[in-house]
């Protein structure tokens, strides 16, 4: 008959093990990001970023954005929360899979105004991540979370409007910052769930081995009708290849 001193010992052996195991998997798992990291930071090395900024803008749909206002998504680059349909362990942080080129990198003023004038329309940012929501000067949590830390600095110099959200007679309001084309004014309106006078877009990055990016950009929230493209630097110039699935995300 087994004293309770002998399972007690099993107890803790079986504890220790899986502890050791665990660990094992953590320590393989950060070496394999400090691997992909190196590697993707060695290769931006000998790219133009900045050309490949001008094929991400020529790549958004004019048609699909009918409205007057666009709302651009700003998602944080790291999952701070995972929920219960995220793999934990098997999920890689944006610094190892998109260190050079992501979201932070593309939303700048830049980029911004330059679509403003393209498309003549109002262009306002929403953040969506641990801290969500459109912005204002005193948002600090939000403005605090945008990892484009010159992007947060130069949006507050931007124009002030106001968001209205109406949801069964219930009336919400809320001061906004937003690039303006031509007006000062801007009331974004939600009745019931429906964005009245604004589309939405939101683009993802991926970098991979082998000087390669890829995004994706979804309108509206619609990712049946996404726009998936995949380029690759060959001799000082970005080629379109096709997005086969080690491409997809």
């Amino acid at each position: 008959m087994k004293t309770p001193l002998s399972f007690l010992l099993l107890f803790l052996f079986l504890l220790v093990f899986g502890q050791t195991k665990e660990n094992s998997y953590e320590y393989r798992k950060q070496k394999y990001e400090e691997t992909v990291y190196n590697e993707l930071m060695k290769e931006s090395k000998i790219m133009n970023l900045k050309k490949f900024d001008k094929i991400v803008l020529g790549s958004i749909d004019e048609s699909k954005l009918k409205k007057e206002n666009v709302v651009f998504i700003i998602q944080d680059l790291d999952i701070k929360i995972f929920y219960y349909y995220e793999d934990v362990y098997s999920y890689t942080s944006s610094e190892a899979r998109c260190p050079y080129y992501n979201q932070a990198i593309f939303w700048n003023v830049k980029n911004v105004k330059y679509l403003v004038n393209k498309f003549r329309k109002n262009f306002i940012p929403k953040k969506y991540g641990v801290e969500f929501g459109f912005i204002n000067e005193k948002d600090k949590n939000i403005l605090k979370h945008i990892d484009n830390k010159v992007f947060a600095k130069d949006l507050l110099n931007q124009k002030k409007g106001k968001y209205v959200e109406i949801n069964k007679g219930k009336i919400f309001e809320k001061e906004i910052l937003f690039f303006p084309y031509n007006r000062n004014n801007l009331e974004l309106k939600v009745i019931d769930n429906e964005n009245v006078n604004f589309d939405t877009v939101r683009i993802e990055f991926q970098n991979f081995i082998g000087k390669v990016i890829g995004f994706k950009i979804i309108y509206n929230g619609n990712e049946k009708e996404l726009t998936q493209k995949t380029y690759q630097y060959q001799n000082k110039k970005w080629v379109e290849i096709p997005t086969t699935d080690e491409y997809k995300f």
